[in-house]
């Protein structure tokens, strides 16, 4: 639902369904907001800082060789979340736009996900989810986590390696929900799109052709207490 509404209206939605969209006069009137609500702005990349802006960008363009835009480029990216590879990933990604484009960011909220438990006699994808084992990150300070822990979610492809056969399970159930999430269109000026980043999984739709200027400024949160 757009429209003007404050943050915190949209936050609350956000609980419910996994994001919430809205409009602005401006991001600085968003982040004023945060700010009066105790939320901390954190970064989705170490050394990049809070607000990030975000280019359509070719593989051989893109700076980070495990990035996203490193593996998919222009195509569609895959389902996510932001920060997977951190401790504690964020619990707010708030996505804003100045201006309309017609490429759209795909959500997809965990209601959405089939979480049923498993009978003794069959395997669900519930419990590849919960347990089954990722590798998250590289080097020494890689970890174990599967995607979901306590009903919250993490998952990136590009950070996060299968580490035993349930964990191979639930990557490939989550890659056959690519074409079930509900895409956000850019299509109102100063729009935003504010996703609860441990309750949704978001990626942005293949590149239109006519949108190689498209910007999307991205705003992370942690609100510890208050999630």
């Amino acid at each position: 639902m757009r429209g003007i509404k404050s943050l915190k209206e949209a936050w609350e939605e956000a609980q419910q369904q996994g994001w919430s969209s809205g409009e602005t006069s401006s991001l600085q009137n968003l982040r004023f907001e945060a700010r009066l609500d105790k939320w901390e702005e954190v970064e989705t990349r170490s050394g990049q800082g809070t607000e990030t802006m975000l280019r359509p960008t070719s593989q051989a363009a893109a700076p980070y060789p495990r990035s996203i835009s490193a593996v998919y480029g222009l195509d569609e990216q895959p389902l996510h979340v932001d920060g997977a590879h951190f401790p504690t990933p964020p619990d707010v990604v708030l996505l804003f736009c100045d201006a309309p484009n017609e490429t759209p960011t795909n959500v997809l909220s965990i209601k959405e996900l089939d979480l049923r438990f498993a009978s003794a006699k069959e395997y669900l994808p519930s419990e590849y989810l919960r347990h089954g084992i990722f590798i998250v990150g590289s080097g020494p300070a890689a970890f174990l986590a599967p995607v979901l822990d306590a009903g919250r979610l993490r998952y990136d492809p590009n950070v996060m390696e299968p580490a035993d056969a349930r964990a191979r399970d639930a990557a490939d159930y989550l890659r056959s929900l690519q074409d079930k999430a509900t895409p956000f269109h850019w299509s109102v000026p100063k729009s935003y799109l504010l996703i609860a980043n441990r309750l949704a999984l978001h990626g942005r739709a293949k590149v239109v052709e006519s949108d190689s200027a498209r910007e999307v400024t991205r705003v992370a949160y942690r609100i510890g207490a208050k999630r």
